[in-house]
């Protein structure tokens, strides 16, 4: 599911039925076929976690820190919060993070994914 608000964009996995929606209600656009941030394969990728909450977070926090894409996935009870870009590289994801703890993730951590799913 893809929540946008203004030019932040959170990409959340998608349920296992494929849908196209939009909800007019708090302008919210449900589309699950999104470009780089859902990836819907085995291949390994890397992500930068910058946050991680026990209730949903609102976009706004994201943005005022310079990002426009976030991956939300939920892990044992909570809301974990990654950059919407998947790196394919370590190196490259590596670098983001020292990027975005100038911008006020000071906690960011590289986390490595296959498809949507967060290996460990």
């Amino acid at each position: 599911e893809v929540v946008s608000d203004n030019d932040l964009v959170v990409d959340m996995p998608a349920p296992q039925e494929s849908r196209n929606t939009t909800r007019n209600s708090n302008n919210v656009t449900t589309n699950n076929q999104n470009n780089n941030s859902v990836i819907n394969s085995s291949k390994e990728v890397y992500r930068v976690q910058v946050m991680m909450s026990a209730k949903p977070v609102d976009k706004s926090v994201f943005s005022k820190n310079g990002m426009k894409e976030v991956f939300m996935y939920q892990d044992n009870g909570y809301y974990k919060y990654c950059t919407g870009k998947a790196f394919e590289s370590e190196a490259e994801a590596e670098s983001e993070k020292a990027r975005l703890r100038t911008t006020g993730f000071k906690d960011a951590f590289v986390v490595k994914f296959v498809g949507n799913k967060r290996v460990k």
